[in-house]
């Protein structure tokens, strides 16, 4: 069995750098990580100018799956907007 994970990371902050340097301890074969198409290429994108020597996190992105393109930064704005005007 193999465990799902799925992550919508694109930049390098903490969280998300925490997210994928965690895989590094997991035996490549109990999981998959699912992430969209655009988000992916972004991350690979931040890791490769600003990442040091991230060979062990580009190869765990690199390998993962890819999903069809999300908007995931325009439902944020629009929640968060929501949440600021008490809607």
């Amino acid at each position: 069995m193999k465990i799902a994970i799925f992550t919508h990371v694109d930049s390098l902050s903490g969280g998300n750098y925490r997210v994928v340097n965690v895989l590094r301890f997991f035996p490549r074969d109990k999981y998959v990580l699912l992430m969209p198409r655009n988000r992916k290429y972004a991350f690979i994108d931040v890791l490769t100018r600003f990442g040091g020597n991230p060979d062990a996190l580009l190869s765990i992105i690199n390998n993962a799956y890819e999903l069809r393109v999300i908007l995931v930064k325009m439902f944020h704005a629009t929640l968060n907007t929501a949440i600021t005007w008490g809607k």
